[in-house]
């Protein structure tokens, strides 16, 4: 793998919400023949719709000239579509060891 560089960037969240399908049964649909109730020649129409919805959301993206303008943003984002984003950052291999031997230098086991 090699090590991203250059200009950070705003992920692009594709964000298309699709609910799943569901049948109802309306109870106001039931049709009963009154003129024929005597000689058990009742008549019911029971009628089931399937439906399903989706939704879209603009997408979010772009660049933006620091963090806090960006968190700003996402923040705005959220509150618009009412979806939450968990943020997750990463250190780079390089970083990390950097931290490692620092750790380990004040230590004295380097």
């Amino acid at each position: 793998m090699s090590p991203r560089k250059g200009k950070k960037r705003a992920p692009v969240i594709d964000s298309k919400v699709t609910c799943e399908t569901f049948e109802t049964t309306d109870e106001a649909s039931l049709a009963i023949s009154e003129t024929s109730l005597a000689a058990s020649e009742t008549s019911i129409a029971t009628s089931e719709t399937s439906q399903a919805i989706s939704v879209s959301f603009r997408h979010f993206s772009g660049e933006f000239p620091s963090w806090a303008a960006f968190h700003e943003g996402l923040t705005e984002y959220q509150d618009e579509t009412h979806q939450l984003y968990k943020i997750r950052s990463t250190n780079s291999v390089a970083d990390r060891n950097e931290q490692r031997s620092a750790t380990a230098s004040r230590r004295g086991t380097s």
